[in-house]
């Protein structure tokens, strides 16, 4: 079953953001298998990341590479993201 993820760093995590895309590049992590969707928004304290995974599973299993690097930058999350169930999508069209 397809989850929604909502990650809430603490403030500062938008400046680290990049550094933290080019280790799992680097790594060769990025995309991980089982992501659908990943957004990233605002600044400091109101940056977000947003994900669509198509299972709670493929999450788990990117969040345990991901965890050392949040780590390694120094990366905290206000609270652990809380995995929802989709209940539904729509693709808008394009103009």
């Amino acid at each position: 079953m397809a989850i929604t993820l909502l990650f809430e760093p603490k403030a500062g995590a938008d400046l680290q953001y990049d550094s933290v895309m080019k280790d799992l590049k680097d790594q060769g992590i990025w995309p991980p298998e089982g992501l659908t969707y990943h957004a990233a928004s605002g600044a400091g304290a109101d940056f977000k990341v947003f994900e669509v995974w198509e299972s709670e599973q493929h999450a788990q299993k990117f969040g345990a590479l991901l965890k050392p690097i949040l780590q390694k930058h120094k990366i905290e999350l206000s609270r652990e993201p809380r995995p929802q169930p989709v209940k539904n999508t729509v693709k808008g069209k394009s103009l």
